[in-house]
């Protein structure tokens, strides 16, 4: 599936920012290079899908609470990324910190809900191909093309997949080859 591979400019990122090479990192986000949709795009509500209903709520909620003006995702990455307001002072690792943890947890987690959404709703109207699509795109972007075939999938991974094994042990929820979040998460998706 291609949006599989969004994880793939992800890492990309986390490669140019690490090398300090900020504006290729940037023309990642805005422009991607993995796939034909772009995290800038996810980040800024661009989809070619109906948006979350959720997006909405986060997007709101940020604009009435935003006393630096970045908005929402888009603006906090791109401030982030060009060190801008209100990141001038904050260290180069701060910032992908900030880059990374805002693409995965934000938003990938809009757009992962934006596919269940759109597989629901063409499960309403009596579309099971299209809803199949859908549902199908909701797992790429939670599980992404970096984990492989493995059981337990590879390490650099990018996506909630990969989080929850990052995170699993902080949480007493590992298994011998993932999260305990990953396996229930692969059984729903396949039931």
């Amino acid at each position: 599936h291609d949006l599989s591979q969004i994880d793939r400019d992800i890492r990309h990122m986390e490669i140019m920012m690490e090398q300090q090479r900020w504006n290729a990192a940037t023309d990642l986000y805005q422009n991607g290079w993995n796939s034909e949709l772009t995290l800038h795009k996810f980040a800024s509500n661009g989809y070619p899908w109906t948006a979350s209903d959720d997006f909405r709520i986060f997007e709101e909620f940020y604009s009435q609470n935003d006393s630096a003006g970045y908005g929402f995702a888009d603006g906090l990455v791109e401030n982030a990324l060009q060190g801008a307001d209100p990141f001038q002072t904050a260290t180069k690792g701060d910032r992908k910190a900030l880059v990374l943890g805002s693409l995965q947890s934000q938003v990938m987690f809009l757009a992962i809900l934006g596919q269940l959404e759109e597989a629901i709703d063409a499960c309403d109207e009596k579309l099971p191909d299209k809803a199949m699509l859908y549902w199908d795109g909701a797992a790429a972007l939670m599980i992404g093309s970096i984990e492989g075939p493995d059981d337990g999938g590879q390490p650099n991974g990018q996506s909630f997949f990969a989080i929850s094994k990052q995170l699993c042990d902080a949480f007493g929820a590992c298994e011998p080859v993932s999260s305990v979040v990953n396996t229930l998460l692969l059984s729903s998706m396949t039931a």
